[in-house]
């Protein structure tokens, strides 16, 4: 499986584009939980306030049909352009 992050970039703005993709083999798939895999990451990225709003408006009060898959990384490529 393969997996890619990325920026855009806007360089007037002085922001760089920037990517990192892993690939490697799926080693487990277990069913997302609410608490424990999505609330963190909700609340690092929008604030806890937002966060619970976000995800009490996007999945209610359970985390239904989201899986969690744990990769055993064999290729990481990181590339910042123009840097």
């Amino acid at each position: 499986m393969s997996f890619l992050a990325q920026v855009e970039g806007d360089v007037a703005r002085g922001v760089l584009p920037a990517y990192v993709s892993v690939e490697g083999s799926v080693v487990r798939l277990e069913d997302a939980q609410l608490d424990r895999d999505l609330r963190p990451i909700a609340h690092r990225y929008l604030g806890r306030e937002l966060g619970d709003g976000y995800l009490k408006a996007t999945r209610g009060e359970q985390a239904t049909d989201e899986l969690v898959v744990h990769v055993r990384p064999e290729r990481w490529l990181t590339r910042t352009f123009g840097a």
